[in-house]
């Protein structure tokens, strides 16, 4: 995980926006949520009667839930090559389609994917709601803290200051527990 020091404000403006934009184009289409549209082949999501501005938002969605259901399964077949390349997919998503990230959040994906497997690094994304805050890095364990340092370097040389790192190890998630 890598830091920027951008801060967000994700209760208002922006953010709140998107909310907005995906809960009217579920409306719009008689939807109680865009994930009914999960199944739909992608040419269809770009014909949806919809405002113009909206088609970006609902592809994003779309596009997001099949890529998690994907990453799923490819986490559990250890399948890291694939997920990274998910984690790419969603933050371009993320940046294009429903316009969360940010310049900083997009220059430490972009140089942990130019680092590329060659160099440790599977793939990345931003995290959270976007417009700043953290990215995360999916790193062979052995190349993390070369990685760390040469994003943290040309971090610094971009902007002047030191994003704040750490690392992280991935756990059993989610569950429910009965007591």
């Amino acid at each position: 995980m890598v830091d920027t020091g951008v801060q967000h404000a994700l209760a208002s403006g922006e953010y709140a926006r998107r909310r907005q934009d995906c809960q009217a184009a579920a409306s719009r289409l008689g939807l109680a949520s865009l994930r009914e549209l999960a199944d739909q082949p992608e040419q269809d999501l770009n014909s949806l009667p919809l405002r113009p501005e909206l088609l970006p938002r609902v592809r994003h969605v779309v596009s997001e839930i099949r890529r998690t259901q994907t990453a799923a399964e490819k986490l559990r077949h250890r399948d890291f090559a694939v997920l990274g390349q998910l984690l790419l997919e969603s933050h371009e998503s993320l940046r294009r389609d429903y316009e969360v990230s940010c310049e900083a959040l997009d220059f430490l994906v972009d140089n942990a994917a130019e680092l590329g497997p060659a160099r440790g690094v599977w793939g990345s994304r931003m995290t959270g709601g976007g417009f700043g805050g953290c990215t995360l890095h999916l790193v062979q364990s052995g190349a993390a803290a070369a990685v760390q340092q040469e994003l943290q370097r040309r971090y610094e040389k971009k902007t002047g200051r030191i994003p704040r790192a750490f690392r992280t190890r991935p756990a059993a998630g989610v569950r429910r527990l009965d007591f």
